[in-house]
């Protein structure tokens, strides 16, 4: 009876695992967004005071999903 018990003991933790490594699996496999930055910082060099300057940021998603961002904020 016992040797039955641990036997199916063993056949549930072995289950157990099967299930756990292909639910782990398919999370990794799902799409991500990857987002690219070519250049990340600008430098403006000298500016006087009073004078605008601006720079335009190119963002890409080069991953398989859609890429949302939430928040931005000047470093």
């Amino acid at each position: 009876m016992n040797r039955m018990r641990s036997g199916l003991v063993i056949v549930c933790l072995i289950f157990y695992m099967i299930i756990g490594l292909n639910y782990t699996g398919n999370v990794l496999a799902q799409p991500k967004p990857k987002i690219v930055v070519d250049s990340p910082f600008h430098n403006y060099g000298e500016v006087l005071r009073g004078e605008k300057v601006s720079h335009a940021f190119v963002i890409k998603n080069q991953g398989k999903a859609t890429l949302i961002i939430k928040n931005a904020k000047p470093g």
